[in-house]
């Protein structure tokens, strides 16, 4: 009986030798069908899958096409050029509405934090050194000493003491 079973197994591999040789893909996948239908199952747990045609399966690197309308929507077209030579790509509309980018002026002095000012140490035209104190800003309950930068004379003061502030604004220029 061993015998029997063994003689099928081999003529069914030199079936499939043979498609391959004749690079037949359909005839294999036909010969791998008919391997597996013949089997029975011999316990309840084993299962027959059902061939499948290889024409059905999607590929994984096949993209969906989106039309321009739905890109526009979402995206903004850019080119630029790069050694002499254009591109041409998308950014999307939060990308494009987004805050540019100011170089500080290192001639203004700016409130790093919402808060209240508590005292003002010079007035317009005053000199000051390096490091001095300008004023005091409170914010969250501690009180932050802001000092000069550099030495100086101050161009104008835009705030007074008790005044509120906002993160940024400008409260000291230098001239």
């Amino acid at each position: 009986m061993m015998e029997k079973s063994t003689k099928k197994v081999k003529k069914e591999d030199k079936k499939t030798e043979e498609a391959l040789e004749d690079n037949s893909v359909k005839s294999v996948v036909d010969l791998t069908a008919k391997k597996i239908s013949s089997k029975k199952p011999t316990a309840e747990t084993d299962i027959i899958p059902e061939p499948t045609n290889i024409n059905e399966k999607k590929n994984p690197s096949d993209v969906d096409i989106v039309e321009p309308e739905e890109i526009n929507d979402y995206y903004d077209v850019v080119s630029f050029n790069w050694d002499e030579t254009t591109y041409n790509t998308t950014i999307s509309k939060k990308f494009a509405n987004k805050k540019k980018y100011e170089i500080p002026n290192p001639k203004q002095v700016k409130a790093f934090i919402p808060g209240t000012i508590q005292k003002v140490f010079v007035s317009d035209g005053s000199r000051v050194k390096f490091n001095d104190k300008l004023l005091v800003l409170e914010a969250m309950k501690m009180k932050n000493n802001l000092l000069a930068p550099f030495a100086g004379v101050i161009k104008k003061v835009y705030v007074k003491q008790g005044a509120q502030v906002s993160k940024n604004e400008i409260l000291v220029e230098f001239k």
